[in-house]
C-alpha cells in the first residue's frame, strides 16, 4: 500500500502462455510486465525446453535467445538473465547493457558456444524439465511506468561427442 493510498498493478508477469509461441504484436503476443521504479523485480522463469542431448555429450556452451520489447523508448532493460535447474537460479548473470527496443520485438543473444554460465553442466541437468531461463526486467526511468514484453525464448546447447571408429 502506498503512502498516497492509490493502487498499482502488481509488478508480476502476466500473459505467460504468449512466451511459448513466436508472435509479432507485443501487447497480444508477449508475456507482459508492468514496470515501475521499485527494487522488486519479478522473474519470468521459462523451463520445459525438452532438450534431448545424447548421453555421451560433453557440454561446451549454452546460448539463449530472447525476443523482447517495451512500450516506450528507454524505459526497460535487463535486470537479470540467468539459467536455472533443480529449483535454483544460477548466480551468473548475462544481462546485456542495451535498453530494450520500443515497439517491435527484437532478438537478443546471451551466452554462446563456449559460455557455460559459470557451471559444469551434465546431460541430465540440461535434459531435465526444470532446466530453464530466469528473466527479470527493470524500469530505467524515475517516475511513471512502462511495459516490458517477452515473446519467445530459445536455448541452444553446444556439445561434442566422442567418435568411436568402426572396425
Amino acid at each position: 500500500m502506498s503512502v498516497q493510498n492509490y493502487c498499482l498493478t502488481p509488478p508480476v508477469w502476466s500473459n505467460l502462455d504468449a512466451a511459448t509461441v513466436q508472435g509479432n504484436d507485443p501487447e497480444l503476443d508477449g508475456a507482459t510486465l508492468v514496470l515501475i521504479a521499485q527494487p522488486f523485480h519479478d522473474q519470468l522463469l521459462v523451463d520445459h525446453f525438452q532438450l534431448e542431448l545424447p548421453d555421451d555429450a560433453r557440454v561446451q556452451g549454452i546460448e539463449v535467445k530472447l525476443r523482447r520489447s517495451s512500450d516506450f523508448p528507454a524505459s526497460a532493460a535487463d535486470n537479470g538473465i540467468r539459467l536455472s535447474h533443480a529449483g535454483q537460479v544460477g548466480s551468473v548473470d548475462r544481462s546485456a547493457p542495451e535498453q530494450w527496443p520500443a515497439g517491435d520485438f527484437q532478438e537478443q543473444t546471451y551466452g554462446g558456444p563456449t559460455d557455460l554460465w559459470g557451471e559444469q553442466w551434465t546431460v541430465a541437468e540440461l535434459n531435465a524439465e526444470d532446466f530453464g531461463v530466469a528473466i527479470s526486467a527493470k524500469y530505467t526511468q524515475s517516475a511513471g511506468n512502462a511495459r516490458a514484453y517477452v515473446d519467445f525464448i530459445s536455448v541452444k546447447v553446444y556439445y561434442n561427442v566422442d567418435c568411436v571408429p568402426t572396425p
